[in-house]
């Protein structure tokens, strides 16, 4: 009887052998120890009854969920790329990712506020099911041996892959929004690990010389743009950039790089290369995301970096090493952004350590070098720390209070010499007096005595200028000055034009060589179109004194001294006050309006050269000084250095650019105006003048305070002609004005809240009422159509740099 009810089993288990294989030779060995034929006890039975029971249901169990698995389900595996994040994200933000019965737990960075970091919890080896849409699906966190040690498992029931599509790309929206205004550093080990992910850095954080911000952000944000690859592509280019930092420690390099990560909202990728061998960091730099930042950070320190290219056999050895070597880095350098579009930054603290193979063009596209402090880096970083967190100050007080800060700024950067420090060295001596600006300035000249050694504090070298002190500018400028006539070597009828370093439209003073040229190349661009080829342009520093004597004694008129200065001295209780794009109905007159003039002169830190001018008569009384403050200026010079002014071309290239014409704020806002060439026509009459001996006129020194004009606009009215000239001849779709706030208006050029949201109205009587000038120039009308036709004709013939 037995023996047929086992059979009977048998052949059933036989039929069960079909969907579960090996079910039935399991049983065989089983089944005779739970029958009541054995000598066993009924607890021995028992049990082996509830193991059999066990083992069938779990064997069951995970043999259907395997024919699920393969033939009802769709599974997708994530272990590698940006969606591992993606989706690590959405599966912490859930609750059963802390209730799950296995899981791992992390700590997350503390926020502001919080004394400590939240814990993160993540599901380990177990499944999960939710409902997303109607239909069940499973997440499940495993082991793997990827460099990241785990991988995430996704299914539903489903056999095609249209609803796991779907719920990635809501957690990409969700993951984009909990990201926005972010920025994700990875850093890499066998692969890429998010080390942290911090808001964006603000480009303005970034304590550099604007010229070289602008021309770097320019740069990325035309390699960026939309239609560059399909340029690129179009002539079988690859399409990759590269860019150089090299400066000392502690100035900026990836700072830099990280804010402009921050501006073009990139990710960045920060590689150290002495922690990785050439099979390494091949796969790194190939599991790249399309569009990211690379920065690859002090790379002379690695130490095949020191070899040459040319040594290959060298290189071969090294490539089974730990190291890097350099052919492995080069090799990958002309792929990792290859038709990408993506940039990679190389900074070193010694470039002349980086063998040229590295920095060869089409490897490295642009260099820029970074330098230690200069007066304009030390006034910025003094307002940085101690300006109002939000510029929008309201009322007299607050403009005061920014005032006062702008002067503390400019006596501080008066008592540290320039290229000592860092700015990390003086970004922290900051931060130890952050909570008083005044004992920062008393105590900055004995910290950089001590921290720099050679180093005297500025007195009052000269009785012409006052408190606050100017800069080592007007100071070696009055010396130059005075050692001139001292020798008697500016006497006579000779012509020289000392050039010297000054303020730009009253922002700022900067210690660049490129500022001196501008502006003597700015003189001679008036003077040189009506008086070519008698006038010769000389472009010397303040050290090149034996160059001005030789000049001075060819020379057959010396010029003591006319300085072309701004009208944008006019606008410091706007910009103070943060109002941009205002009307007002203040117009400044040369003769009527002197006093105040003086008065705006002396108050301001940044008119340190302005207050010489204007007073260095009081010491050297055979001194012949005038200041002409230039409006907008249009019309195009003739001399041998930027022949063009900033207003006009700017908002033209900015139209063309955008389809549209801007204009800061309201746009009522207004510049007087005058054609360049009627600047040169005062200027040679002042000339002429100097030479007549007029002196009974009240033409020099204090009374020598000049406007130039032919008329007053606001910057609206501008934008309006300049959209409807461009409109008008095909070159944007529609005759559109648009009103930017002041902030973001610095892509029309930079400054230009005060270059274009400000008000200087001028009305010159003194060159007409003494000298008799007049403007004759070309009108403003001409002007913009010139200009808006020249900027079309210089974007259709621009091309990216390669």
């Amino acid at each position: 009887m037995s023996s047929n009810v086992f059979g009977t089993l048998y052949s059933q288990v036989s039929f069960l052998d079909t969907f579960f294989p090996g079910l039935g030779v399991a049983l065989g060995y089983i089944y005779p120890l739970t029958s009541g034929n054995t000598h066993l006890g009924l607890g021995t039975q028992l049990f082996c009854t509830l193991g059999l029971v066990t083992f069938i249901l779990k064997y069951a169990y995970r043999r259907v969920q395997t024919v699920l698995e393969e033939h009802f389900m769709y599974t997708t595996k994530i272990s590698t790329d940006g969606t591992y994040d993606i989706l690590l994200n959405w599966v912490q933000s859930q609750p059963f990712a802390a209730q799950t019965r296995s899981s791992i737990v992390t700590i997350q960075a503390s926020r502001e506020g919080e004394k400590k970091g939240t814990f993160n919890y993540m599901p380990w080896n177990t499944r999960n099911f939710f409902w997303y849409k109607g239909r069940l699906l499973c997440v499940r966190t495993v082991e793997d041996n990827s460099w990241r040690g785990q991988e995430v498992l996704l299914s539903c029931f489903s056999t095609s892959p249209r609803i796991l599509q779907d719920f990635l790309d809501d957690c990409r929206a969700i993951y984009e929004k909990s990201s926005k205004g972010k920025t994700a550093v990875y850093v890499n080990g066998d692969g890429w690990t998010l080390a942290k992910r911090h808001d964006q850095r603000p480009m303005d954080t970034v304590i550099l010389p604007e010229v070289v911000k602008r021309d770097f952000l320019d740069d990325v944000a035309e390699y960026l743009d939309p239609d560059a690859r399909s340029w690129y592509n179009y002539r079988k280019l690859p399409y990759r950039r590269g860019y150089m930092l090299h400066g000392k420690p502690g100035t900026g390099k990836s700072s830099l790089a990280f804010a402009a990560a921050g501006r073009f909202d990139l990710d960045i990728y920060v590689l150290n290369l002495t922690k990785v061998s050439d099979k390494t960091l091949q796969k790194l730099l190939r599991n790249l995301p399309a569009r990211c930042l690379v920065l690859l950070e002090d790379i002379d320190a690695i130490e095949a970096a020191k070899s040459r290219v040319g040594d290959v056999a060298g290189s071969k050895n090294e490539a089974a090493g730990d190291n890097v070597t350099l052919s492995g880095l080069l090799n990958e350098l002309d792929g990792v952004a290859s038709d990408e579009g993506r940039v990679v930054i190389l900074t070193t603290n010694h470039i002349d350590r980086i063998d040229p193979a590295v920095l060869r063009p089409g490897r490295v596209d642009k260099t820029i070098e970074f330098r230690l402090t200069s007066r304009e880096t030390l006034q910025g970083l003094f307002r940085f720390i101690y300006m109002p967190i939000t510029s929008k100050i309201e009322g007299a007080e607050g403009g005061q209070d920014i005032q006062v800060i702008q002067r503390l700024a400019g006596i501080f950067a008066d008592r540290v010499p320039e290229a000592k420090f860092s700015p990390a060295e003086v970004l922290s001596f900051l931060i130890a007096h952050k909570r008083s600006p005044e004992e920062a300035v008393d105590k900055v000249a004995s910290w950089a005595e001590k921290e720099g050694g050679d180093f005297v504090p500025l007195r009052s070298q000269t009785s012409t200028i006052n408190e606050p002190k100017g800069s080592n500018v007007g100071i070696a400028a009055q010396q130059l000055l005075n050692e001139a006539l001292d020798k008697d070597k500016l006497y006579g009828d000779r012509i020289l034009r000392i050039s010297m370093y000054s303020n730009i439209n009253g922002i700022s003073e900067a210690g660049e060589l490129a500022v001196p040229l501008l502006l003597v190349r700015f003189f001679f661009n008036v003077l040189h179109g009506l008086a070519r080829p008698t006038v010769v342009p000389l472009v010397a520093d303040l050290d090149a004194s034996d160059a001005i004597e030789t000049a001075a004694s060819q020379a057959d008129i010396v010029l003591l001294w006319i300085q072309i200065s701004g009208a944008s001295v006019l606008s410091g209780l706007e910009v103070a006050h943060h109002s941009y794009g205002n009307a007002s109905d203040r117009v400044y007159n040369d003769v009527s309006d002197a006093a105040d003039l003086h008065r705006i002169i002396a108050s301001s830190p940044s008119r340190v050269v302005d207050r010489l001018v204007t007073t260095l008569a009081e010491d050297q009384p055979r001194a012949r000084t005038a200041i002409l403050y230039g409006p907008i200026i249009y019309g195009r010079g003739t001399g041998p250095g930027n022949q063009r002014s900033i207003q006009i071309p700017s908002l033209a290239r900015a139209t063309l650019q955008n389809g549209y014409a801007p204009h800061v704020g309201k746009g009522l806002s207004a510049w007087s105006h005058v054609h360049v060439s009627d600047i040169a026509q005062l200027v040679l009459k002042l000339v002429g003048a100097a030479q007549d001996g007029s002196d009974q006129k009240p033409l020099w020194n204090r009374d020598g305070i000049y406007f130039a004009d032919a008329g007053r606009i606001p910057f609206g009215e501008i934008a309006r002609k300049i959209a409807a000239v461009a409109a008008d001849k095909g070159f944007i779709a529609s005759p559109e004005v648009r009103a930017v706030d002041a902030d973001a208006a610095e892509f029309i050029t930079p400054h230009a809240a005060v270059l274009l949201g400000t008000n200087a109205q001028t009305r010159g009587d003194r060159a007409r009422t003494w000298l008799g000038w007049e403007p004759q120039g070309p009108t403003l009308d001409d002007e913009i159509e010139r200009a808006v036709v020249e900027e079309a004709a210089s974007q259709k013939s621009a091309r990216p740099s390669i």
